[in-house]
């Protein structure tokens, strides 16, 4: 019982960390887009790499509240803001974003699954061949085998992230423009645009999702294999 315990205390822990993090990181995002012409969804990255550590229910709660940091701030920044301010809706802000949790979470936890197999059938070879061998030739082979390892699993930790960040400028963008398709939004000095496919692929995608989809992969893997060495979510 007190073991229990003491893991539903820790699992409370990383998730109000996480969580907290999220909602950190989104405002500095916010700061950042202030002053700059990026506006990256950087509370992702906790939930990219929670949702590779921990189970699909974290990873479902994480990316909700993702969502929900996001629509919060929709909802003080874009009120009354042509367009942008349909970006409070639920299906916009938060759905895209659980899904995102969710199927990371999912994914990653099969190809886990998978890898662990082949790794201990390949153990298993190993250890049938180590018969033939000196101590010092299977110390070379152990160290050489970890090596590898530890770059398959960044580089799978590294695709999952990528799935992650496509799903989540899939499903916003996809929501946001099935919901303000055709809608002019009037421009301050400028000629009024209408919100369409091209408009979102030029707007959007060319600047913040290229960004994202190249650098939230490498830093989440990295984090991923970091936190795995050093056992930070081993209950």
């Amino acid at each position: 019982m007190a073991i229990n315990k003491r893991k539903r205390a820790k699992v409370i822990a990383i998730l109000s960390i996480s969580a907290a993090l999220i909602v950190v990181l989104q405002v500095l995002a916010q700061v950042i887009g202030h002053f700059t012409a990026f506006s990256l969804a950087l509370g992702l990255l906790p939930v990219l790499v929670v949702a590779q550590l921990r189970d699909w229910k974290s990873g479902l709660f994480l990316g909700t509240v993702f969502g929900l940091c996001s629509l919060v701030i929709a909802a003080v920044l874009y009120a009354g803001v042509p367009a942008w301010e349909t970006v409070i809706y639920p299906h916009i802000s938060v759905l895209p974003r659980a899904i995102v949790g969710l199927v990371t979470s999912l994914v990653a936890t099969a190809i886990g699954k998978a890898l662990d197999k082949r790794d201990a059938a390949a153990n298993e070879a190993l250890t049938l061949a180590s018969a033939d061998l000196t101590e010092q030739e299977i110390a070379a082979r152990n160290k050489k085998l970890r090596a590898a390892r530890i770059t398959r699993d960044y580089f799978c930790s590294f695709g999952v992230a990528f799935l992650g960040v496509l799903l989540n400028a899939v499903g916003f963008l996809g929501m946001f423009l099935a919901t303000n398709s055709g809608v002019v939004v009037p421009q301050e000095g400028a000629e009024a645009v209408v919100i369409n496919f091209q408009w979102v692929l030029t707007t959007i995608v060319s600047v913040n999702t290229i960004i994202e989809a190249v650098v939230f992969p490498v830093v989440t893997a990295a984090i991923v294999q970091a936190l795995r060495r050093a056992r930070v979510f081993k209950l």
